[in-house]
């Protein structure tokens, strides 16, 4: 029984002194490439869940499940390190500082680069990701629903067509409401312009409405978009930022390995939703039928004698592409009503291809971004159209520490086929 005993205890001490010798302690300091103390830093033995963290004046002391392994050193805005622990008890480490801090930086009013938490104004800043994604292939519409009291709606449904932009609202009735919008540090006009048929200033009845020279930017081409709400951006700009600001900055190249990269976008428009047409009562008004008005409760179709109509030929007549004549109706027989054969010469399904190609490199001293982009478009009304070429150059040169230069140069070319607007004697 005491031989037993004694075995036992022998094989527990054994044990016991095993797992002491197996068992390391590890102790160290770790301080910033100025010398200074890191607090807090996260140190843990790779691929295990054995870790600590450096006390206020950065020391540490962690105790290895084994014998030897691998430490691995972790902290907010440095580059993480690992060490082999190997024979060493004591090991002192210096964190590099890393090249991708995690600060978010803004475009103020004046269009400098600024860290977010030392600006008050009131800001919203747009995702360019969410914009890619929105199908649109203009950079206003591809903004609408991004922020908050920002208010961005069409002029109307043409391809490349202008919009118009309220943000917190409009605050005057009479005078401009839109923003202020700077792109790169210049800004810019977003008015419609309307080329009005009985107007010569441009009225809105008669003619067709042109697309913004904001519309002119290619969204690819954008680093990022912040609109300013507060009183800060009217302070800086004056009256012109009345109704807020937007502020658009385009890429740079960036210093390293060369980047090429080409995408293709296809999108197809269709018309979501087709109100059922009636086919009982023809144009006209109170039961009589009446070839130039609006409205369709003029006579009772059925009651037509059928046939062709009766046309008068010694006048004016309408040519269509196709070229068919059409003469002025005298007296209408004919019980057709070619609702869905109508509609199909004037709507189709519209569609465009984008193609955008950009270019980027650079060194420590000099970087450049380039970027080649077309675009053509076809509306759901035939024969409107958008064509757009965008040619972007942007560089930016270190000449030392305190002199740089940047140049950022942009050619657009449009080309469109309007729709003519409502009027009485033109439209669809």
């Amino acid at each position: 029984m005491k031989n037993t005993l004694q075995c036992k205890l022998t094989i527990a001490l054994f044990l016991i002194s095993t797992t002491l010798f197996a068992q390391k302690s590890v102790t160290g300091k770790v301080t910033g490439e100025s010398g200074e103390s890191l607090p807090g830093v996260n140190i843990l033995v790779e691929g295990t869940t054995s870790g600590t963290t450096t006390d206020i004046d950065g020391n540490y002391r962690l105790q290895l499940p084994g014998s030897d392994g691998t430490l691995v050193f972790t902290f907010i805005g440095f580059e993480d390190q690992s060490v082999k622990v190997g024979d060493r008890s004591v090991i002192d480490i210096t964190l590099s500082e890393s090249t991708e801090q995690l600060q978010e930086v803004v475009v103020t009013a004046l269009g400098f680069e600024l860290k977010k938490d030392e600006t008050g104004a009131t800001s919203a800043v747009y995702n360019t990701t969410d914009m890619k994604r929105s199908g649109e292939n203009t950079l206003l519409n591809s903004l609408t629903a991004k922020a908050s009291n920002v208010q961005i709606s069409r002029s109307n449904g043409d391809p490349g067509a202008g919009s118009t932009i309220r943000i917190r609202g409009a605050n005057t009735l009479l005078g401009e409401t839109s923003p202020l919008i700077i792109v790169d540090g210049i800004p810019i006009s977003n008015e419609t312009i309307y080329g009005g048929g009985n107007d010569v200033t441009g009225g809105r009845t008669g003619g067709v409405s042109q697309q913004s020279r904001l519309n002119d930017i290619n969204p690819n081409d954008i680093e990022s978009i912040q609109v300013l709400k507060g009183a800060s951006a009217g302070a800086l700009w004056g009256a012109r930022a009345a109704n807020g600001v937007i502020v658009i900055t385009t890429k740079n190249g960036k210093a390293g390995q060369f980047r090429a990269s080409y995408k293709g976008t296809l999108s197809i428009d269709r018309v979501n939703e087709r109100y059922e047409m009636q086919d009982t009562w023809g144009q006209g008004r109170n039961g009589v039928y009446g070839p130039t008005l609006a409205e369709a409760w003029g006579d009772y179709i059925p009651d037509r004698s059928g046939g062709a109509d009766e046309v008068d030929q010694t006048g004016q007549f309408f040519e269509a592409v196709s070229g068919n004549r059409y003469y002025p109706i005298v007296t209408k027989n004919e019980r057709g009503t070619f609702v869905d054969e109508n509609w199909e010469s004037v709507i189709q399904d519209g569609k465009f291809w984008q193609h955008d190609l950009s270019i980027s490199d650079g060194n420590e001293r000099a970087t450049y971004f380039f970027s080649l982009s077309r675009m053509d478009q076809e509306g759901i009304i035939k024969n409107s159209d958008y064509e757009r070429t965008n040619v972007r150059l942007n560089n930016k040169v270190l000449f030392n520490d305190w002199l740089s230069m940047t140049s950022k140069a942009a050619l657009t070319l449009t080309s469109s086929n309007r729709t003519q607007q409502n009027s009485n004697t033109a439209g669809l």
